[in-house]
């Protein structure tokens, strides 16, 4: 069926105009750290997740796709540096009992990993695709995040052209 598409541009990955060493975002092949379903962990409540072994302690945060699946009833699952203060601020939500929702996420971490809490009984994956670098970090121009004042980039509704069963923009 068609469908209005909306795209806002919040950030981008732009070569730094010197070389830093912290902030620089590393993309990695995608590596599975939670699997609730394979270690019998579902249920509400926490799980403490060390740092992946190819990750420096130091490194400031993590970009990772968390998903909920199979949630018992609607709530939420959040994230935060482990020996932090518990975050209520959510990551996923579910709406219904069976839901299942992904979500791609930035986790700021300790070196002690992080921790995802489940409002809900439900199981969560959480596959880490990246991360950003920390003051060890050898200085570069790549990479570096920069956050920018949210801005419309595409609006199809305000075009009055949805993108059709098979289209593009």
């Amino acid at each position: 069926a068609p469908v209005d598409i909306i795209v806002d541009v919040t950030a981008a990955f732009v070569d730094a105009p010197s070389a830093v060493a912290s902030g620089r975002f590393v993309g990695i092949d995608p590596q599975r750290v939670v699997d609730t379903r394979s270690s019998g962990e579902r249920g509400a409540g926490e799980i403490r997740v060390p740092l992946p072994s190819n990750i420096p302690a130091d490194a400031s945060a993590l970009v990772a796709n968390i998903t909920a699946v199979g949630a018992a009833s609607s709530g939420f699952v959040s994230a935060y540096p482990a020996g932090g203060a518990r975050s209520e601020t959510s990551v996923v939500n579910t709406d219904d009992r069976n839901d299942t929702r992904a979500n791609l996420v930035f986790i700021s971490v300790s070196v002690d990993g992080f921790v995802i809490a489940r409002s809900m009984e439900t199981d969560v994956l959480v596959d880490v695709v990246g991360w950003f670098t920390g003051p060890s970090a050898a200085p570069s121009t790549d990479g570096l995040f920069v956050p920018e004042a949210p801005r419309r980039a595409w609006d199809s509704r305000q075009t009055f052209d949805p993108i059709h069963r098979g289209g593009t923009v």
